[in-house]
């Protein structure tokens, strides 16, 4: 097989062919295991697609963009056990995604810092720690489906099973939550709006004061929402002070950090600030979706406004992912309902996993 590293989608040769087929299949798994797949999508570019980490990092930001719209798209309008308030704490994501945005921008910074190969060393550890966390669900998700428990649906969001009521369904509407829920979903969705098209000024127009003024942007989103939320105590989860926000800032700003250098969603971090925040584990992977979805967007965004988005190979491997997610979903809800074994896709994935980590660090 040639080593050529090919910029354009067509002609179709026979490594790129493997790519995109290798793409789908491994978007279908992580859709199945509820995972973003960076950890494996970036390494598949890098070693079949034969192209630099530089550019592999972009292209699996494409793909968890295109699967997490779907796995977003069933959590949407998922609720609590025992009331009627969403399972996704938009409250949280109000104050995540602007100071993970601003993450972002040192990420894009320090990813153009860092040479190929140092890229590789900091990516070979960051994802065998996530291949170990990995591992360790497929234990919890073997021992939680050991379990029968009757008239529950299972949700599995970044590995992790979420159980939920079949009976939540209720047609009872709380009015007030209903419009807190549709001011923040339009208010996270014209921020990443206007956070895109700041990105397409600073293309055509990359100055240092396009650059300043999209960070200050951010910036002053996040101190709104962090002021907002404190005022109003808008999260039904976790009672905020200026104290917790602004920790929970700084770890978003560092989750936004990393995913952009490395090419992750952050999901998988993020569950781990959250739950030493001590909120409920169903309430973290649910809130994961969507700042997975948002985290990835932005960081697109970032690598966009560097012209480091390869647009043909990028939005057709975005098409194929969220193909793929769709399929996943599908797939996952007759595996479950025959094998109910979930643990056995978590476990392939944490194997490919460190299988990837493993043909990294030997290339």
């Amino acid at each position: 097989m040639d080593n050529t590293t090919y910029t354009t989608l067509f002609p179709i040769y026979e490594r790129s062919f493997l790519l995109y087929t290798t793409i789908f299949i491994i978007n279908i798994l992580c859709s199945i295991a509820g995972i973003g797949g960076g950890s494996v999508l970036t390494p598949i570019f890098y070693l079949i697609g034969n192209y630099s980490l530089h550019n592999s990092i972009p292209l699996s930001m494409l793909c968890i963009v295109g699967n997490s719209i779907i796995r977003y798209k069933i959590l949407f309008n998922k609720k609590h056990l025992n009331n009627l308030f969403p399972l996704i704490d938009y409250a949280l994501l109000s104050i995540i995604i602007p100071f993970s945005a601003l993450g972002s921008f040192l990420g894009r910074e320090l990813n153009k810092l860092f040479s190929d190969n140092a890229l590789k060393y900091l990516i070979i550890i960051i994802f065998s720690l996530l291949a170990i966390k990995s591992i360790k669900k497929t234990h919890k998700i073997y021992k939680k489906e050991k379990v029968k428990v009757e008239n529950r649906e299972n949700i599995y969001i970044d590995g992790i099973s979420i159980t939920i009521n079949t009976n939540q369904r209720v047609n009872i509407i709380n009015n007030i939550y209903k419009i807190n829920k549709l001011y923040f979903v339009i208010s996270i969705f014209v921020y990443l709006c206007i956070f895109s098209a700041l990105t397409i000024i600073r293309i055509f127009n990359p100055s240092n004061i396009a650059y300043i003024i999209h960070v200050i942007f951010s910036l002053i989103i996040g101190i709104i929402a962090i002021i907002i939320n404190n005022k109003y105590h808008l999260s039904p989860n976790f009672l905020l002070n200026i104290n917790k926000s602004f920790k929970l800032s700084i770890f978003a700003f560092l989750i936004g950090t990393l995913s952009t250098m490395i090419g992750i969603g952050g999901g998988a971090i993020l569950s781990i600030v959250l739950l030493q925040m001590k909120m409920k584990p169903e309430i973290i992977m649910a809130t994961n979706a969507p700042a997975t979805l948002a985290n990835s967007i932005i960081s697109t965004m970032q690598y966009a406004s560097d012209g480091r988005i390869m647009i043909q190979i990028g939005g057709f491997c975005f098409i194929i992912s969220a193909i793929a997610g769709y399929i996943g979903i599908s797939f996952y809800k007759k595996f479950k309902k025959k094998y109910n074994k979930q643990w056995l896709i978590v476990f392939m994935m944490s194997c490919l996993m460190i299988f990837s980590v493993i043909l990294v660090s030997l290339k």
